[in-house]
């Protein structure tokens, strides 16, 4: 029983470890906050424990909530939780919980709780948008790097983007799935500035498209587009990834340094001195990747990196993705037509429909 687990007159969120053969159930959280702050809190927490390099995963641990609502579930489900357990649950919240296979028990069922927020999510089923309004009534978003707000893209007269929402929590790796037209490269390069919107807005780790302060960081977003293959640019390997550090305002040993662990990290420090055009496809990919990594970037952005690359090809570029993903804690969004990288583990899904996120 939840009583027996938590003192919900002492706290008003818990978190745990999953009881297994290696032992009984260890705290891992607790708040003693109020309204929906200990779970964004909690966010926070699994944020910086990830950071300090002692990453949770949220599928091995449970939640025990004082009070679920609809906006609580949606909190609880976008940072990856699969089990919960509340003293009260709302039943706005409870098709939430059952739609994304969320275990789960309460002690109370009711209609609704009686609150703004509840109101106001009564029918948003999709959880970026969910979270937008959430993190406004909270009034923080420094737990996202990548807000989009209504985006609506028109090109040659034709709808592709259609009040589109998307957040990106700091950290997190996140896989858009579609059909090829389905949008996907309208997506990216509208999050890069590329294309302009018909309407909404984009922030980028914490600045709005188009501002002084986007460009003074853009450099801090990396980019690999699948046209990479078809460059012919008189360079090396090492030099496309030179040409990520030409601005930056360090002593010229440092920026070696920074293009030797980049092409290391990326696996191809043994292609250094070929020509960029005669590598194949999953080897300019890679390279691609650590012209990216050379940037010491806080968010990297993939369109479609796999595509017209053959099996192997498509491994080694996964593996780097989640070695360099694995050490270094920057948020990754990239795009896929290919159903096998559907369920890589670890990274959050989203399929694009429509010129919607789903």
């Amino acid at each position: 029983m939840i009583r027996d687990k938590v003192d919900f007159s002492k706290v008003s969120l818990a978190v745990v470890t999953r009881e297994s053969s290696d032992g009984p159930e260890a705290a891992v959280f607790s708040s003693t906050s109020k309204w929906l702050h200990p779970l964004l809190e909690l966010e926070g927490f699994l944020g910086n424990a990830s950071d300090a390099g002692r990453p949770y995963n949220p599928e091995e641990l449970v939640v025990y909530d004082k009070a679920i609502g609809k906006a609580a579930a949606a909190l609880i489900i976008r940072m990856g939780f699969k089990e919960v357990h509340t003293a009260l649950l709302s039943g706005l919240a409870e098709p939430l919980l059952k739609k994304h296979g969320i275990r789960y028990s309460c002690q109370v069922l009711v209609p609704r709780i009686e609150c703004r927020t509840e109101d106001s999510l009564e029918h948003v089923d999709n959880l970026d948008e969910a979270y937008l309004l959430i993190r406004n009534r909270a009034g923080g978003e420094e737990a996202s790097s990548l807000l989009v707000e209504s985006l609506s893209v028109s090109l040659a007269g034709r709808r592709i983007l259609d009040n589109l929402s998307l957040v990106m929590r700091r950290g997190e790796r996140l896989l858009i799935r579609g059909p090829n037209g389905s949008g996907k490269s309208t997506l990216i390069k509208s999050l890069l500035g590329l294309v302009p919107a018909e309407q909404g807005r984009i922030k980028v780790l914490g600045s709005y498209l188009s501002t002084r302060e986007w460009r003074e960081h853009r450099g801090e977003v990396g980019y690999v587009s699948q046209e990479n293959n078809s460059t012919d640019l008189p360079l090396t390997a090492g030099e496309v990834v030179e040409l990520a550090t030409c601005r930056m305002r360090v002593p010229k040993q440092r920026r070696e340094d920074f293009v030797a662990e980049a092409l290391g990290m990326a696996g191809v420090q043994d292609i250094r001195g070929r020509l960029f055009s005669s590598l194949s496809g999953g080897e300019k990919q890679r390279v691609s990747i650590a012209r990216c990594l050379a940037q010491s970037p806080k968010f990297l952005v993939l369109d479609e990196p796999t595509a017209h690359l053959d099996q192997a090809s498509i491994s080694d570029v996964l593996k780097v993705l989640e070695t360099v993903t694995a050490e270094n804690r920057f948020s990754v969004l990239m795009t896929s037509h290919d159903k096998g990288l559907f369920d890589l583990p670890g990274w959050n899904r989203k399929d694009l429909e429509r010129g919607r996120l789903n």
